[in-house]
Protein backbone atom coordinates (compact mmCIF):
# COMPACT_ATOMS: atom_id res chain seq x y z
CA UNK A 1 0.00 0.00 0.00
CA UNK A 2 2.93 2.50 0.58
CA UNK A 3 3.84 2.52 -3.13
CA UNK A 4 0.23 3.74 -3.89
CA UNK A 5 -0.64 6.72 -0.79
CA UNK A 6 1.28 9.74 0.16
CA UNK A 7 0.69 11.66 3.50
CA UNK A 8 2.22 14.83 4.22
CA UNK A 9 3.80 13.40 7.64
CA UNK A 10 5.36 9.50 7.21
CA UNK A 11 3.62 6.87 7.56
CA UNK A 12 4.94 3.17 8.40
CA UNK A 13 2.78 1.30 6.16
CA UNK A 14 4.14 -2.10 7.71
CA UNK A 15 2.46 -1.07 10.60
CA UNK A 16 -0.07 1.57 9.98
CA UNK A 17 -2.02 3.47 12.48
CA UNK A 18 -5.05 1.39 13.33
CA UNK A 19 -8.52 3.09 14.10
CA UNK A 20 -7.73 6.49 13.32
CA UNK A 21 -8.18 8.44 9.79
CA UNK A 22 -5.68 9.16 7.55
CA UNK A 23 -5.70 11.90 4.77
CA UNK A 24 -3.68 10.44 1.58
CA UNK A 25 -3.15 10.53 -2.02
CA UNK A 26 -3.64 8.21 -4.17
CA UNK A 27 -0.50 7.75 -6.36
CA UNK A 28 0.29 5.81 -9.65
CA UNK A 29 3.91 6.26 -10.27
CA UNK A 30 4.37 10.21 -10.62
CA UNK A 31 0.43 10.75 -11.51
CA UNK A 32 -1.77 11.77 -8.92
CA UNK A 33 -4.89 9.42 -9.68
CA UNK A 34 -6.59 11.47 -6.24
CA UNK A 35 -7.07 12.21 -2.36
CA UNK A 36 -8.44 9.87 0.07
CA UNK A 37 -9.22 9.19 3.57
CA UNK A 38 -7.66 5.77 4.56
CA UNK A 39 -8.44 3.67 7.73
CA UNK A 40 -7.06 0.30 8.96
CA UNK A 41 -8.77 -1.72 11.03
CA UNK A 42 -6.35 -4.67 12.91
CA UNK A 43 -8.63 -8.36 13.28
CA UNK A 44 -7.96 -10.73 15.94
CA UNK A 45 -5.92 -13.23 13.58
CA UNK A 46 -3.81 -10.11 13.17
CA UNK A 47 -4.44 -9.18 9.70
CA UNK A 48 -5.24 -5.89 8.56
CA UNK A 49 -8.26 -4.34 6.68
CA UNK A 50 -7.49 -1.32 4.87
CA UNK A 51 -10.99 1.05 4.02
CA UNK A 52 -9.84 3.63 0.95
CA UNK A 53 -12.23 6.25 0.43
CA UNK A 54 -12.18 8.15 -2.64
CA UNK A 55 -13.21 11.50 -3.87
CA UNK A 56 -13.54 11.07 -7.48
CA UNK A 57 -16.13 9.27 -9.49
CA UNK A 58 -16.70 5.83 -11.33
CA UNK A 59 -13.32 6.14 -13.92
CA UNK A 60 -11.23 7.33 -10.41
CA UNK A 61 -12.35 4.27 -8.47
CA UNK A 62 -11.50 1.71 -11.25
CA UNK A 63 -7.81 3.25 -12.07
CA UNK A 64 -7.32 2.78 -8.16
CA UNK A 65 -8.54 -0.47 -7.86
CA UNK A 66 -6.75 -1.87 -11.03
CA UNK A 67 -3.58 -0.27 -8.94
CA UNK A 68 -4.07 -1.38 -5.87
CA UNK A 69 -4.66 -4.99 -7.89
CA UNK A 70 -0.95 -4.45 -9.65
CA UNK A 71 0.08 -4.50 -5.76
CA UNK A 72 -0.97 -7.56 -5.04
CA UNK A 73 -3.82 -6.38 -2.69
CA UNK A 74 -7.10 -8.53 -2.26
CA UNK A 75 -10.48 -6.53 -3.63
CA UNK A 76 -12.99 -7.55 -1.08
CA UNK A 77 -16.67 -6.43 -2.08
CA UNK A 78 -18.23 -4.99 0.54
CA UNK A 79 -20.84 -7.69 1.13
CA UNK A 80 -17.82 -10.12 1.60
CA UNK A 81 -16.67 -8.46 4.31
CA UNK A 82 -16.99 -10.30 8.21
CA UNK A 83 -19.19 -8.51 10.60
CA UNK A 84 -16.53 -7.76 12.59
CA UNK A 85 -14.22 -5.57 10.08
CA UNK A 86 -17.20 -2.30 10.49
CA UNK A 87 -18.21 -3.26 14.48
CA UNK A 88 -21.68 -2.17 15.08
CA UNK A 89 -23.60 -0.96 17.93
CA UNK A 90 -27.14 -1.82 17.53
CA UNK A 91 -29.16 -2.93 14.35
CA UNK A 92 -29.83 1.00 13.12
CA UNK A 93 -25.89 0.99 12.41
CA UNK A 94 -25.39 -2.15 11.33
CA UNK A 95 -28.06 -1.34 8.73
CA UNK A 96 -26.74 2.27 8.06
CA UNK A 97 -23.06 0.42 7.08
CA UNK A 98 -24.56 -1.99 5.06
CA UNK A 99 -25.97 0.62 2.60
CA UNK A 100 -23.31 3.01 2.96
CA UNK A 101 -21.38 1.78 -0.17
CA UNK A 102 -24.86 2.33 -2.49
CA UNK A 103 -24.61 5.90 -1.43
CA UNK A 104 -24.82 8.02 -4.80
CA UNK A 105 -23.97 11.42 -3.48
CA UNK A 106 -21.42 12.61 -0.14
CA UNK A 107 -24.30 14.42 0.86
CA UNK A 108 -25.91 10.73 1.58
CA UNK A 109 -23.47 9.05 2.43
CA UNK A 110 -22.84 11.69 5.77
CA UNK A 111 -26.06 11.21 6.51
CA UNK A 112 -26.24 7.35 6.39
CA UNK A 113 -23.18 7.88 8.99
CA UNK A 114 -24.97 10.43 11.22
CA UNK A 115 -28.80 8.86 10.92
CA UNK A 116 -28.06 6.24 13.27
CA UNK A 117 -27.10 8.37 15.94
CA UNK A 118 -30.24 10.99 15.58
CA UNK A 119 -32.93 7.59 14.78
CA UNK A 120 -31.94 6.56 18.06
CA UNK A 121 -32.18 9.80 19.88
CA UNK A 122 -35.53 9.89 18.21
CA UNK A 123 -36.68 6.46 19.09
CA UNK A 124 -35.46 6.86 22.68
CA UNK A 125 -37.82 9.73 22.60
CA UNK A 126 -40.43 7.90 21.95
CA UNK A 127 -39.85 5.19 24.56
CA UNK A 128 -39.75 7.84 27.06
CA UNK A 129 -43.25 9.26 26.13
CA UNK A 130 -44.67 5.92 26.43
CA UNK A 131 -42.94 5.64 29.40
CA UNK A 132 -44.74 8.83 30.91
CA UNK A 133 -47.97 8.28 29.51
CA UNK A 134 -47.81 10.39 26.83
CA UNK A 135 -49.02 8.34 24.24
CA UNK A 136 -50.77 11.16 22.36
CA UNK A 137 -47.03 12.06 21.69
CA UNK A 138 -45.81 9.05 20.94
CA UNK A 139 -48.36 8.76 18.60
CA UNK A 140 -47.37 11.96 16.77
CA UNK A 141 -43.53 11.24 17.12
CA UNK A 142 -44.42 7.93 15.13
CA UNK A 143 -46.50 8.96 12.25
CA UNK A 144 -43.97 11.73 11.31
CA UNK A 145 -41.02 9.13 11.17
CA UNK A 146 -43.52 7.01 8.99
CA UNK A 147 -44.46 10.03 6.94
CA UNK A 148 -40.76 10.26 6.05
CA UNK A 149 -40.51 6.79 5.23
CA UNK A 150 -41.23 6.74 1.40
CA UNK A 151 -38.99 9.86 0.71
CA UNK A 152 -36.10 8.45 2.64
CA UNK A 153 -36.43 5.53 0.33
CA UNK A 154 -35.35 8.10 -2.67
CA UNK A 155 -32.36 8.97 -1.15
CA UNK A 156 -30.37 5.14 -1.71
CA UNK A 157 -32.73 4.31 -4.74
CA UNK A 158 -32.49 8.19 -6.41
CA UNK A 159 -35.55 9.82 -8.02
CA UNK A 160 -36.81 8.60 -11.40
CA UNK A 161 -37.19 12.15 -13.21
CA UNK A 162 -38.69 11.78 -16.42
CA UNK A 163 -39.08 14.79 -18.92
CA UNK A 164 -42.01 14.46 -21.37
CA UNK A 165 -43.99 16.86 -23.85
CA UNK A 166 -43.90 17.84 -27.65
CA UNK A 167 -40.70 17.61 -29.87
CA UNK A 168 -38.29 20.55 -29.69
CA UNK A 169 -40.32 21.49 -26.77
CA UNK A 170 -36.68 21.58 -24.67
CA UNK A 171 -36.64 18.70 -23.05
CA UNK A 172 -32.52 18.05 -23.92
CA UNK A 173 -31.64 21.47 -23.52
CA UNK A 174 -33.60 20.89 -19.62
CA UNK A 175 -31.86 17.89 -18.95
CA UNK A 176 -28.71 18.89 -19.90
CA UNK A 177 -28.59 21.79 -17.74
CA UNK A 178 -30.53 19.79 -14.41
CA UNK A 179 -27.33 17.33 -15.26
CA UNK A 180 -24.62 20.01 -15.33
CA UNK A 181 -23.30 18.89 -18.82
CA UNK A 182 -24.20 18.69 -22.32
CA UNK A 183 -25.34 14.73 -22.20
CA UNK A 184 -28.12 14.63 -24.71
CA UNK A 185 -27.88 15.77 -27.90
CA UNK A 186 -30.31 19.15 -29.04
CA UNK A 187 -31.19 20.14 -32.18
CA UNK A 188 -33.46 22.48 -33.41
CA UNK A 189 -35.29 19.34 -35.51
CA UNK A 190 -38.26 18.36 -33.77
CA UNK A 191 -37.92 14.58 -33.43
CA UNK A 192 -34.06 14.13 -32.04
CA UNK A 193 -34.95 12.45 -29.68
CA UNK A 194 -35.65 8.48 -30.34
CA UNK A 195 -35.41 7.07 -27.77
CA UNK A 196 -35.40 7.48 -23.52
CA UNK A 197 -32.13 8.60 -22.20
CA UNK A 198 -30.66 8.65 -18.68
CA UNK A 199 -28.83 10.98 -17.27
CA UNK A 200 -26.96 10.75 -13.56
CA UNK A 201 -27.20 14.37 -11.62
CA UNK A 202 -28.50 15.60 -7.99
CA UNK A 203 -30.40 18.38 -6.24
CA UNK A 204 -29.00 19.42 -2.90
CA UNK A 205 -27.33 15.86 -2.54
CA UNK A 206 -30.42 14.08 -3.27
CA UNK A 207 -29.45 11.74 -5.88
CA UNK A 208 -31.97 12.02 -9.38
CA UNK A 209 -31.97 9.83 -12.36
CA UNK A 210 -33.36 11.99 -15.48
CA UNK A 211 -35.01 10.32 -18.21
CA UNK A 212 -35.08 12.53 -21.30
CA UNK A 213 -37.92 11.04 -23.51
CA UNK A 214 -39.07 11.49 -26.93
CA UNK A 215 -41.35 14.29 -28.14
CA UNK A 216 -45.29 13.22 -28.05
CA UNK A 217 -47.27 14.02 -31.17
CA UNK A 218 -49.01 12.32 -33.96
CA UNK A 219 -46.93 10.43 -36.24
CA UNK A 220 -47.37 7.95 -39.03
CA UNK A 221 -43.52 7.36 -38.98
CA UNK A 222 -43.55 3.81 -37.59
CA UNK A 223 -39.94 4.19 -35.85
CA UNK A 224 -41.55 7.62 -33.83
CA UNK A 225 -44.52 6.01 -32.95
CA UNK A 226 -42.28 2.98 -31.12
CA UNK A 227 -40.14 6.19 -29.63
CA UNK A 228 -43.42 7.55 -28.06
CA UNK A 229 -44.79 4.29 -26.78
CA UNK A 230 -41.45 3.86 -25.27
CA UNK A 231 -41.61 7.91 -23.95
CA UNK A 232 -44.82 6.88 -22.32
CA UNK A 233 -44.00 3.16 -20.75
CA UNK A 234 -41.07 5.89 -18.61
CA UNK A 235 -44.06 7.83 -16.83
CA UNK A 236 -45.04 4.95 -15.44
CA UNK A 237 -42.04 4.10 -13.62
CA UNK A 238 -41.49 8.00 -12.75
CA UNK A 239 -40.96 9.62 -9.41
CA UNK A 240 -41.45 12.87 -10.65
CA UNK A 241 -42.37 14.12 -14.64
CA UNK A 242 -41.66 17.33 -16.05
CA UNK A 243 -44.34 18.19 -18.35
CA UNK A 244 -42.16 20.68 -20.83
CA UNK A 245 -44.06 22.73 -22.78
CA UNK A 246 -42.31 25.63 -25.54
CA UNK A 247 -43.84 28.97 -24.65
CA UNK A 248 -42.70 30.65 -27.30
CA UNK A 249 -44.28 28.19 -29.83
CA UNK A 250 -48.38 27.82 -31.02
CA UNK A 251 -49.93 26.02 -28.39
CA UNK A 252 -50.04 22.23 -29.11
CA UNK A 253 -53.16 20.10 -29.62
CA UNK A 254 -54.28 18.44 -26.36
CA UNK A 255 -51.30 19.79 -24.17
CA UNK A 256 -53.49 21.98 -21.87
CA UNK A 257 -57.01 20.55 -20.46
CA UNK A 258 -59.93 23.03 -21.00
CA UNK A 259 -60.69 23.03 -16.94
CA UNK A 260 -59.45 26.17 -14.89
CA UNK A 261 -57.19 23.65 -13.18
CA UNK A 262 -54.57 21.07 -15.19
CA UNK A 263 -55.39 17.56 -15.57
CA UNK A 264 -53.89 14.56 -17.00
CA UNK A 265 -51.83 14.82 -20.25
CA UNK A 266 -52.48 12.95 -23.17
CA UNK A 267 -49.58 10.99 -22.27
CA UNK A 268 -50.99 10.13 -18.93
CA UNK A 269 -54.58 8.68 -20.13
CA UNK A 270 -52.63 6.51 -22.69
CA UNK A 271 -50.03 5.40 -20.09
CA UNK A 272 -52.82 4.15 -17.69
CA UNK A 273 -52.54 6.59 -14.85
CA UNK A 274 -55.51 7.95 -13.67
CA UNK A 275 -56.11 11.79 -13.17
CA UNK A 276 -55.12 11.80 -9.63
CA UNK A 277 -51.53 9.82 -9.46
CA UNK A 278 -50.41 11.68 -12.73
CA UNK A 279 -51.49 15.02 -11.17
CA UNK A 280 -49.47 14.18 -7.59
CA UNK A 281 -46.05 13.18 -9.59
CA UNK A 282 -46.47 15.88 -12.08
CA UNK A 283 -44.58 19.24 -12.76
CA UNK A 284 -45.37 21.98 -15.48
CA UNK A 285 -42.37 23.28 -17.18
CA UNK A 286 -43.51 26.82 -19.37
CA UNK A 287 -39.57 26.52 -21.30
CA UNK A 288 -37.59 29.15 -23.52
CA UNK A 289 -38.36 31.95 -21.26
CA UNK A 290 -35.63 33.75 -22.46
CA UNK A 291 -37.83 34.23 -25.60
CA UNK A 292 -41.10 36.07 -26.10
CA UNK A 293 -44.07 34.32 -25.00
CA UNK A 294 -46.75 33.18 -27.55
CA UNK A 295 -50.31 34.76 -27.58
CA UNK A 296 -51.56 30.87 -27.65
CA UNK A 297 -50.54 30.65 -24.30
CA UNK A 298 -51.69 33.81 -22.55
CA UNK A 299 -54.59 32.32 -20.78
CA UNK A 300 -53.12 28.94 -19.49
CA UNK A 301 -49.98 31.23 -18.13
CA UNK A 302 -52.13 32.86 -15.88
CA UNK A 303 -54.63 30.24 -14.81
CA UNK A 304 -51.52 28.14 -13.87
CA UNK A 305 -49.99 30.73 -11.81
CA UNK A 306 -48.24 28.72 -9.26
CA UNK A 307 -48.82 25.12 -10.28
CA UNK A 308 -46.09 25.74 -12.95
CA UNK A 309 -42.69 27.10 -13.20
CA UNK A 310 -41.19 29.39 -16.22
CA UNK A 311 -37.67 28.80 -16.55
CA UNK A 312 -34.89 28.85 -19.54
CA UNK A 313 -32.90 26.12 -19.78
CA UNK A 314 -30.09 28.18 -21.96
CA UNK A 315 -29.46 31.23 -19.13
CA UNK A 316 -30.55 29.33 -16.22
CA UNK A 317 -33.77 31.63 -15.15
CA UNK A 318 -36.31 29.27 -12.94
CA UNK A 319 -34.20 26.51 -12.92
CA UNK A 320 -33.19 26.83 -9.25
CA UNK A 321 -37.24 27.04 -9.09
CA UNK A 322 -37.53 24.04 -10.60
CA UNK A 323 -35.19 22.15 -8.58
CA UNK A 324 -37.19 23.21 -5.13
CA UNK A 325 -40.55 21.90 -6.52
CA UNK A 326 -38.54 18.60 -7.49
CA UNK A 327 -37.35 17.80 -3.94
CA UNK A 328 -40.40 18.94 -2.57
CA UNK A 329 -42.90 16.87 -5.23
CA UNK A 330 -41.00 13.73 -3.93
CA UNK A 331 -41.35 14.69 -0.16
CA UNK A 332 -37.97 15.84 0.30
CA UNK A 333 -38.20 19.45 1.01
CA UNK A 334 -37.04 19.07 4.88
CA UNK A 335 -34.48 16.40 4.55
CA UNK A 336 -30.69 17.11 5.14
CA UNK A 337 -27.85 15.17 6.23
CA UNK A 338 -29.02 15.63 9.77
CA UNK A 339 -33.00 14.76 9.69
CA UNK A 340 -33.51 11.32 11.78
CA UNK A 341 -35.39 9.59 9.13
CA UNK A 342 -36.45 5.72 8.09
CA UNK A 343 -33.94 4.03 5.17
CA UNK A 344 -34.94 0.69 5.29
CA UNK A 345 -38.39 -1.10 4.87
CA UNK A 346 -37.91 -3.28 7.94
CA UNK A 347 -37.76 -0.30 9.83
CA UNK A 348 -41.20 1.51 8.63
CA UNK A 349 -42.74 -1.99 8.72
CA UNK A 350 -41.74 -2.08 12.97
CA UNK A 351 -42.63 1.45 12.90
CA UNK A 352 -45.96 0.60 11.30
CA UNK A 353 -46.99 -2.22 13.91
CA UNK A 354 -45.65 -0.11 16.52
CA UNK A 355 -48.21 2.82 15.49
CA UNK A 356 -50.85 0.11 14.92
CA UNK A 357 -50.48 -1.42 18.64
CA UNK A 358 -51.40 2.43 19.54
CA UNK A 359 -54.53 2.63 17.42
CA UNK A 360 -56.19 -0.55 19.11
CA UNK A 361 -58.49 -0.78 21.22
CA UNK A 362 -57.40 -1.15 24.09
CA UNK A 363 -54.34 0.65 23.71
CA UNK A 364 -51.58 -2.34 23.44
CA UNK A 365 -48.58 0.00 24.65
CA UNK A 366 -46.03 -2.86 25.68
CA UNK A 367 -46.27 -4.19 22.40
CA UNK A 368 -45.47 -0.20 20.86
CA UNK A 369 -42.46 0.11 23.21
CA UNK A 370 -41.08 -3.84 22.50
CA UNK A 371 -41.34 -3.09 18.41
CA UNK A 372 -39.38 0.34 19.52
CA UNK A 373 -36.72 -1.05 20.99
CA UNK A 374 -36.18 -3.79 18.48
CA UNK A 375 -35.04 -1.59 16.27
CA UNK A 376 -32.50 0.44 18.71
CA UNK A 377 -30.99 -2.27 21.30
CA UNK A 378 -28.81 -4.86 19.87
CA UNK A 379 -29.73 -8.70 19.65
CA UNK A 380 -27.31 -11.00 21.71
CA UNK A 381 -26.13 -12.44 18.29
CA UNK A 382 -24.98 -8.94 16.76
CA UNK A 383 -21.35 -7.49 16.34
CA UNK A 384 -20.09 -5.48 19.40
CA UNK A 385 -17.93 -2.77 19.31
CA UNK A 386 -17.89 0.77 18.83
Amino acid sequence: VGGLLRTSRPVDWTAPPVDRLTLCRVVDGAEVLDDAVVAVTRRPDGSAWVDVNLHGGPRIVQRVLMALSRFGIQIVHPGELPGGVWPARDPLERAALALLPQARTRAVAAWLARVPGLLRNELQAIEAALTAGAVGTARQMLTRLLERSRPGAFLLAGLRVVLTGEPNSGKSTLANALAGEERVLVSPVPGTTRDWVELPAAIGGVPLTLVDTAGLRATDDPLEQESIRRARAQLERADVVLHVIDRSAPRGAGLLPASSRPGPTVADSRSGQDEHTAARKRLWVWSKADLPAHSDHASDLERLNEDAVVLSARTGEGLEMLRRRIVERAGLAEWSPEAAWLFTEEQSEQCRRALSALDAAPLKVHECRERIQKLFRLDPAAPSGG
